[in-house]
């Protein structure tokens, strides 16, 4: 469930820090004194400079500080950042979304069980510390993905998309265990969730019913959701998308990536759709999901020069989604590859942006930063580029790096 962290002092001030998670509790300063540490309250702190105050949670300006504070100022009505957790005040907290809060709250443990012991360590402690702190997030992440969903919505996507749909319906295929279709019909949208394999027993509030692609056919409903499609499946993402009559599709997953649905699948966005909006959603890092609403276009079966472009590159179109995150260029882009997320076009955009890089990495990592791409001496070439990839075509490095990021469900046996 949710999970609370107050700082005892004031501002940046010393105090005592404690971090509750459900029903249990845990205090820093009595656990500190005991290990002889002397780790400060300041580690839970996001009060400091740099510390993700221009990273947002897909709600505008609503930065580290007010994601942490519940607020979309810089602090909440207490003096300190990290203070006062009240639940009725927070995003995730508004029409049941579990998945929102659990990410909150693995984030929130790792700032107050972990990154507070990271004062005073060495270069090799903190290599390992940023692993442990992404593992403990991976463990959230894929505990989330069996029971809830593999996308984590937030509330102005979840707001967004159902206005988008309208009165027109939504149908889901390859529902999972329907959590964004449950939360879709508590904005009141008209909803049909459809999977290969529903859950067998009550999962969600709304039932998931079997379906497949072909379903899609005989039904009235004017959206398409897809959400997270299985990677290289075309059975699902471009069987749904030759299926689907209707006027709008809604895609949550990354843009290209390989992650997520097939490279024909994205193509087909960029030639038969004109992209609306993304919105970019909760992520448990490194993933770097986005809401992409599109419709569908009135001129399809162009041959020209703009077809051609896509099928050579779906990065690379004046229609694509993917940009550099300072100037807004689609073309040579390259991406860090902890911080997916922060895609950038040239040295110069890599060197500018070099802020809100190490205010990513800082959310990432709950609250303390080691040395990034971007400070002083690091290149732009010595990012990724943003390529599709697949099995046959990918390094063992990149396939891995790929793997990594990717939400791996797994079951529990009591």
């Amino acid at each position: 469930g949710g999970g609370s962290c107050g700082n005892g002092g004031s501002g940046d001030s010393g105090g005592n820090a404690s971090c509750s998670i459900g029903n249990g509790s845990y205090e820093k300063s009595k656990a500190g004194r005991r290990a002889g540490n002397g780790a400060r309250a300041e580690g839970c702190s996001l009060s400091g400079d740099g510390v993700g105050d221009d990273v947002n949670d897909g709600r505008e300006g609503v930065g580290t500080r007010g994601l942490v504070a519940g607020t979309t100022g810089a602090r909440s009505k207490s003096s300190s950042t990290a203070d006062d957790f009240r639940m009725s005040e927070m995003p995730w907290a508004a029409r049941g979304n579990p998945l929102l809060r659990l990410l909150r709250a693995r984030w929130l443990e790792a700032v107050c069980l972990i990154a507070t012991s990271s004062i005073g360590m060495g270069n090799a402690q903190k290599k390992k510390a940023e692993q442990v702190l992404l593992r403990w997030q991976h463990i959230g992440r894929d505990l989330g993905a069996s029971y809830m969903a593999f996308a984590v919505p937030s509330t102005a996507s979840l707001k967004a998309l159902a206005s988008f749909i309208g009165e027109g319906g939504v149908v889901e295929l390859g529902a999972h265990n329907g959590y964004w279709a449950s939360l879709l019909a508590s904005y009141g949208c008209q909803v049909k969730a459809l999977d290969i394999a529903p859950p067998p027993g009550p999962r969600a509030s709304l039932k998931v019913e079997f379906g497949t692609a072909d379903s899609l056919r005989a039904l009235p409903h004017q959206t398409l959701l897809l959400c997270m499609p299985s990677p290289g499946e075309p059975d699902l993402a471009d069987a749904a998308l030759d299926a689907f009559c209707g006027p709008r599709v809604a895609y949550v997953g990354e843009w290209a990536t390989g992650m997520t649905a097939t490279r024909s699948f994205h193509e087909s966005l960029l030639r038969d759709f004109e992209l609306d909006r993304r919105i970019t959603l909760p992520n448990f890092p490194p993933m770097c999901t986005s809401l992409y609403l599109f419709h569908r276009r009135a001129d399809i079966g162009d041959t020209g020069d703009e077809a051609r472009s896509i099928s050579s590159s779906v990065q690379q179109t004046k229609n694509c989604p993917l940009r550099c995150v300072f100037c807004g260029g689609s073309e040579r882009l390259r991406r860090c590859p902890r911080v997916r997320q922060m895609v950038v076009c040239s040295q110069a955009c890599h060197a500018a942006a070099a802020h809100n890089h190490s205010s990513l990495l800082a959310l990432s990592l709950c609250g303390w930063t080691p040395r990034v791409p971007g400070e002083p001496g690091s290149s732009y070439t010595s990012l990724e580029p943003c390529t599709w990839l697949e099995q046959h075509s990918a390094t063992a490095a990149q396939w891995s790096a790929l793997a990594t990021a990717t939400p791996q469900p797994v079951r529990l046996t009591i």
